[in-house]
């Protein structure tokens, strides 16, 4: 047998152990969520109202952190999350840089009104980066780095909304800071890494168990590659919702670590995974990181594989009745 068929045979054997370990739990322990077809949000999903969103945020031009630009952003998402019925919270805070200090914002975004909408524990964390890379004397407005996330995000806040006792269950985060202005050995991910040492002084049943972060997913030619420094089940089992949907081709799960935002949650315990696609060169990091380099489809296959995991695997045990 070659080696090929090898892989095949390896991969459907997992993807075939997981099914089976699905169907015999009840999902995230402590959930009571049940997962209903007929109320399933995933289709609902438009990439092309994510792409508008992503439209929007380039046209504000390059946003990194600490800029006018970066808080115009900001009153975008709000409003755009408002629209659909979320409240979102700004968790401002100042860190060290090669650059001096920085002021980041974090967003944190909930399904209700005020105070009342995060009075509850979440219990899986949905999030960003929407920070542009500083890059002085190139125009760098981060079309597929940073926007196609972060519109993902917003049109994913749309069609949970159509599903509360769904929605209720997810925080909405958009992570400032993720960009190095050197490099991540001496910083970057700093909202990830704010809110990691935040949950990590709560009590256990007090942070949400569970994470999952999307980062440069509209690329026209998409390879999502799920590092090998997340949760090996939540990753493994990305790959049957991809499966069920007609969308493995895109997905892989790497044997090499990737640093982005998931890595601090990981580090504190949270089970986590990252849809990430670092196949974008020549464009990534350059000005040509433009709107006619990404494609809604893309978005699309990304956001509706996520919520698949989120409503039926992670969340809905499956798709067995509890």
């Amino acid at each position: 047998m070659s080696r090929s068929k090898v892989s095949i045979l390896a991969g459907m054997i997992i993807i075939l152990a997981i099914v089976i370990f699905l169907a015999s739990s009840g999902g995230l322990p402590g959930s009571s969520f049940t997962y209903d077809p007929a109320k399933a949000v995933h289709s609902q999903l438009s990439g092309a109202k994510a792409l508008a969103h992503v439209q929007a945020l380039v046209d504000i031009g390059p946003r990194p952190s600490g800029s006018e630009a970066n808080a115009r952003q900001r009153d975008y998402i709000i409003a755009e999350l408002k629209k659909v019925g979320w409240t979102t919270r700004e968790d401002a805070f100042t860190d060290k840089t090669s650059r001096g200090p920085i002021d980041f914002v974090n967003l944190h975004a909930r399904l209700g009104d005020g105070d009342s909408a995060f009075s509850r524990t979440a219990e899986v964390l949905v999030g960003s980066h929407f920070d542009t890379k500083y890059m002085p004397g190139i125009t760098f407005v981060g079309a597929n780095d940073g926007g196609s996330s972060t519109g993902l995000l917003i049109e994913m806040a749309r069609v949970l909304a159509a599903n509360p006792d769904l929605a209720k269950r997810i925080e909405l985060v958009f992570f400032d800071g993720e960009e190095a202005i050197t490099s991540f050995q001496v910083e970057g991910l700093h909202g990830s890494k704010h809110l990691a040492k935040k949950l990590r002084t709560l009590p256990e049943g007090k942070r949400p168990p569970y994470a999952i972060i999307f980062d440069m997913i509209g690329d026209k030619n998409l390879n999502i590659g799920i590092p090998s420094n997340t949760d090996a089940e939540m990753s493994n089992t990305v790959l049957v919702a991809a499966e069920e949907l007609g969308t493995r081709k895109h997905f892989s799960v790497l044997r090499t670590e990737i640093i982005d935002d998931h890595q601090p949650l990981h580090e504190i315990g949270m089970r986590v995974t990252n849809f990430i696609d670092l196949d974008y060169k020549p464009y990534w990091h350059t000005s040509a990181d433009t709107m006619d380099r990404i494609t809604a489809e893309s978005i699309e296959i990304t956001g509706r594989t996520g919520l698949l995991f989120i409503e039926k695997y992670l969340l809905g045990g499956g798709g067995r009745s509890k």
